[in-house]
């Protein structure tokens, strides 16, 4: 359906609700609105499928990826160094063909390393607490029931341990992004 199409079809149904009764200036504000709100669908669509296609470009290019995840030590490679290493050796090896083209079956899927160091002593709890300062905090508790004056004291014992968040917790804490 063309352009002239449409145009004869919103007018032949223009004039269907003229002749039921309705008038022009109410009929009018709708038709516009209508033509807007058209207008605003098809720029919207446009966008979504451009946004959509970045997403499946990117998904596909993450299915390329090898991950390596490798311990933290302070004396050993960084993370950069490893990614370095593996794509001037392996995976692009200097004057023979890269790796992902010797497959024998095809081309191997395999485009990028990325190499992610883990941090153990930000863990929690923590595996070796004895290397921490233990705090001891003492408080009362009187009993819930009412015309009891017992109280008891409470122990707690806390191990006071270095630590980062892995991620944020703004969103428990209702913080606003």
């Amino acid at each position: 359906m063309d352009e002239d199409d449409r145009a004869n079809r919103v007018k032949t149904c223009y004039d269907r609700l003229i002749s039921r009764g309705h008038t022009p200036s109410t009929l009018l504000p709708l038709f516009k609105r209508a033509l807007t709100n058209a207008r605003k669908f098809l720029t919207t669509s446009t966008e979504d499928e451009e946004r959509m296609a970045r997403k499946r470009a990117k998904q596909e290019e993450a299915k390329r990826q090898l991950y390596l995840h490798v311990e933290y030590h302070p004396q050993g490679p960084k993370s950069s160094e490893v990614q370095k290493l593996f794509n001037n050796t392996f995976l692009n090896p200097p004057g023979k063909k890269p790796f992902n083209q010797i497959g024998r079956y095809g081309e191997l899927p395999i485009d990028k390393l990325i190499a992610v160091e883990t941090h153990h002593e930000h863990q929690w709890p923590p595996h070796l607490p004895s290397q921490h300062p233990i705090v001891q905090s003492k408080s009362e508790r009187s009993s819930s029931q009412p015309g009891t004056l017992k109280t008891q004291q409470v122990y707690c014992y806390m191990v006071m341990v270095p630590w980062t968040p892995v991620f944020s917790y703004d969103h428990l804490f209702g913080a606003a992004d």
